[in-house]
């Protein structure tokens, strides 16, 4: 079975073309942004601007950010993917019974929440200076480029990994730093390593539940060129990348020191553990129980590290 082509209409009628009651709607909306990823986007944003200001407690500029990066910047990229992906995901026992797959959120409306979201981040962004600015009309770019029929870099092996390490892991730190009014010269860019690392950790697990549609859909995926199990530990692959270069800046005393790393290596060895553990389990449940675990642990060690960074504890 293939996925009708791209200009086929979707048929729409029935109960399910009807918009519902407010609160399912808006659930309904959040799930075509896929809300519960916006927090990806918005950690790295925040890491960036902690760097610059070793502040944990955000002032307006990154309070405005976190509004820009995640609902608005990466909500309206997430929705730019489910409108492209739509006719995909008929094939998705996962996601065919979302409203964007076949309900009422037509195409159309789809598209224009996704073209909505990114306008009104754009137009938010303007305050927070034109550096700030013109990366988050990168990251929208990078969308397009991700996500549109004509370049469709999700179903090429490999762009679909390195666009998400290269937007968030690096273009979105960036952002954080340039949001808060640090030139980006002076920003740590070695640093930008583990952060990059990390997000190929996040994002392998992603591909892997969606391997059997992607691949009866013709979508190349790094999943589907390399096998869901390869692509899980790819991933695993990059968390350790994650760690050895978070472990080689605080033994130089590149942003971090070599105290901070001798107080959170458990925590460290803690996600490897997790990753190793959950991992073996390549069903959604299993890569979700992997994607969850590796977050909290890895939040957990940004924590300790702001911490120590921002002199609420002493750590030598």
């Amino acid at each position: 079975m293939s996925p009708p082509p791209d200009n086929a209409p979707m048929a729409i009628d029935g109960p399910a073309a009807r918009p519902r009651r407010l609160l399912p709607a808006l659930y309904d909306v959040l799930m075509v942004t896929s809300a519960q990823f916006w927090v990806v986007a918005a950690a790295p944003f925040f890491i960036g601007a902690f760097l610059a200001t070793r502040e944990i407690l955000p002032d307006w500029r990154v309070v405005l950010g976190l509004v820009v990066v995640g609902p608005l910047i990466g909500g309206s990229t997430l929705a730019y993917n489910a409108y492209t992906d739509a006719r995909v995901d008929m094939l998705n026992p996962r996601k065919s019974h979302l409203a964007y797959v076949g309900g009422w959120l037509t195409p159309g409306l789809v598209l224009a929440i996704a073209v909505g979201l990114a306008g009104a981040g754009l137009l938010l962004s303007l305050p927070l200076g034109p550096t700030f600015t013109a990366l988050m009309a990168l990251c929208v770019l990078l969308s397009v480029l991700y996500s549109s029929p004509r370049t469709r870099l999700k179903s090429r092996p490999g762009g679909d990994v390195l666009v998400t390490m290269f937007g968030i892991g690096a273009v979105v730190p960036l952002a954080g730093w340039a949001a808060v009014g640090r030139p980006l010269p002076e920003f740590p860019l070695w640093y930008l390593l583990p952060i990059f690392f990390a997000l190929g950790a996040l994002y392998c697990p992603t591909l892997v539940p969606d391997y059997e549609a992607d691949r009866r859909a013709g979508y190349r995926t790094l999943a589907v060129e390399l096998g869901p199990r390869a692509a899980a530990w790819l991933g695993f692959a990059f968390l350790a990348a994650s760690i050895a270069t978070n472990v080689a800046c605080g033994l130089r005393g590149y942003v971090l020191t070599p105290g901070i790393v001798s107080r959170v290596w458990p925590v460290f060895a803690a996600q490897l553990a997790l990753y190793a553990y959950y991992g073996r389990d390549l069903t959604y449940p299993g890569m979700l129980a992997t994607i969850g675990s590796i977050c909290i642990a890895h939040g957990v060690g940004v924590g300790m590290t702001m911490l120590a960074l921002g002199g609420w504890w002493h750590v030598g």
